[in-house]
């Protein structure tokens, strides 16, 4: 199942026609997705969320929905959104930018969910580091602020839920939809650069006197919406798409691969007839 958002509506594609069909909540408009911002999905068994921070958290259940509905448990509107462990995670949240919030404990669509203190659901503000950018999932979660990281890991019985650690000083996310995740590696794109996490590392430069330079003079700074990145589930090669300053408005035009077994970066282009 294939889900897309614009503005202001959800689809999903018909997979046998390909046509879009509008899944909303209510066939209504949500409103306007900030110009500097796009949706962001996540799925959780047969739940899929999606969240952007003018719009209250969606909801839609592969097993018998026909369109999204509100989430329930009053969760907070979000920019971000990602499954660490067995918890959904929202950040770059709407009232509160500084703070990250998690649900209860395998409890992600019910009245109490969003509650602090109901089943290991809470929350965690930083008085350092800057603006929550986004949470790379996984067993363990990696917090990116603007400047800083930090690790976040659950520790089951204990009252602080999760054990939340620095992991850098000074070094956060440029581009808030530059996470890639890919098996149990995670790569990002900060202010020194494209960078790497290994399991249980600490940030790695990997485009250092290969592309950074070059690529931060190419990119379009004011679109970092239009720098988005994503793993081939089937080999070991990720990609960025991002708009470079002679783009066309709105679109991306270009395309970066990265094979993290060879530590390669390669350019990709589309040919045509």
């Amino acid at each position: 199942v294939t889900f897309a958002g614009t503005a202001t509506k959800l689809y999903r594609l018909n997979n046998i026609d390909f046509t879009w069909i509008d899944v909303s909540v209510g066939g209504s408009s949500y409103s306007s997705l900030s110009s500097t911002a796009q949706w962001q999905f996540a799925q959780t068994g047969n739940l899929v969320f999606a969240t952007q921070a003018n719009a209250l958290l969606q909801v839609f259940d592969l097993s018998s929905a026909t369109a999204f509905s509100n989430a329930l448990g009053s969760p907070p509107q979000a920019a971000y959104i990602s499954v660490v462990g067995r918890f959904l995670v929202l950040s770059g949240l709407l009232s509160t930018p500084y703070r990250i919030q998690w649900s209860g404990l395998n409890s992600f669509n019910a009245t109490a969910s969003w509650t602090s203190g109901v089943n290991s659901s809470d929350f965690q503000d930083f008085p350092d580091g800057g603006i929550v950018r986004g949470v790379a999932g996984g067993e363990a979660g990696v917090i990116f602020q603007d400047q800083a990281i930090r690790r976040m890991s659950y520790v089951p019985g204990s009252p602080i839920i999760f054990q939340i650690d620095r992991i850098t000083q000074d070094k956060g996310l440029y581009a808030p939809y530059s996470i890639i995740r890919a098996g149990e590696r995670i790569f990002f794109y900060a202010g020194q650069g494209f960078h790497k996490i290994e399991p249980g590392g600490v940030p790695e430069q990997i485009g250092r006197e290969k592309v950074d330079r070059t690529f931060l003079t190419d990119l379009d700074k004011g679109n970092l919406q239009l720098f988005m990145g994503a793993a081939d589930p089937r080999s070991t090669r990720i990609y960025w798409a991002y708009k470079s300053l002679s783009g066309t408005v709105g679109t991306y035009d270009k395309l970066l691969g990265y094979d993290f077994l060879l530590d390669r970066f390669f350019p990709v282009t589309a040919t045509g007839k």
